[in-house]
């Protein structure tokens, strides 16, 4: 499992990824931190794909002084394309409406994706195993196939 974790309050990043460690411990397994856009953008580069992005909603985006990190790295990786989660102390409403105002097409699925800063990490991967690793649920997919989950579809 590759992990992509993006938060700039210490304290929270250090505490979330902790507990990612907890849960996703197998060989191979790799949780990656970074606290800004840019730092987030250059191992997207460099990386390749992640099986998991979870994001901080409000840090500093392409422009390090605007707090737009979340509405930049949603529309870099077409967050509601792939496993991606935003965890924040913004409402989801109030993030499902800022991502619309900056022109991104969300669809209302994805508000299912957004948690407060208080959800535990189990929950997050709870959400990630129901929603995109069918395998786990005994359903194995093959390359080029699809698995939809709450109306999202994901390519595999």
């Amino acid at each position: 499992m590759k992990i992509l974790y993006v938060e700039d309050e210490f304290i929270v990043a250090m505490s979330m990824k902790s507990d990612l460690e907890d849960i996703y411990h197998e060989p191979g397994d790799k949780i990656l931190h970074v606290a800004t856009y840019a730092k987030a953008e250059k191992l997207l580069n460099e990386q390749g794909s992640f099986d998991l992005i979870i994001s901080d909603f409000e840090f500093p985006g392409k422009d390090p002084s605007k707090n737009t990190g979340g509405i930049d790295l949603c529309r870099l990786v077409t967050a509601w394309e792939r496993p991606f989660f935003i965890v924040s102390s913004v409402p989801a409403d109030d993030i499902m409406a800022l991502l619309r105002e900056a022109g991104l097409t969300v669809p209302e699925e994805f508000k299912n994706n957004i948690y407060s800063k208080d959800t535990p990490a189990t929950v997050i991967a709870t959400k990630f195993d129901e929603r995109y690793a069918p395998q786990k649920a005994g359903t194995s997919l093959k390359d080029g196939e699809t698995a939809s989950n709450n109306g999202i579809t994901h390519s595999l």
